[in-house]
């Protein structure tokens, strides 16, 4: 998956999160399984996190770990 592959994937669930909040809570409690679920490679010894900033637009950062 390519840089752009990506962005328009993980967009994707970040749409879904803003409409359905059980989706999010899953998203930010597991989202190494939800993005294998949704097709987006992540490899076995790589930690994804996903922090939610409160203020603002409410923008998702994510850190590979």
């Amino acid at each position: 998956m390519d840089k752009d592959q990506f962005e328009k994937a993980y967009g994707k669930l970040v749409a879904k999160s803003r409409e359905d909040d059980d989706f999010k809570a899953k998203l930010l409690a597991n989202p190494k399984k939800i993005f294998q679920e949704n097709s987006i490679e992540v490899p076995k010894n790589m930690k994804v996190n996903i922090v939610e900033h409160k203020k603002g637009l409410g923008k998702f950062c994510i850190a590979f770990i």
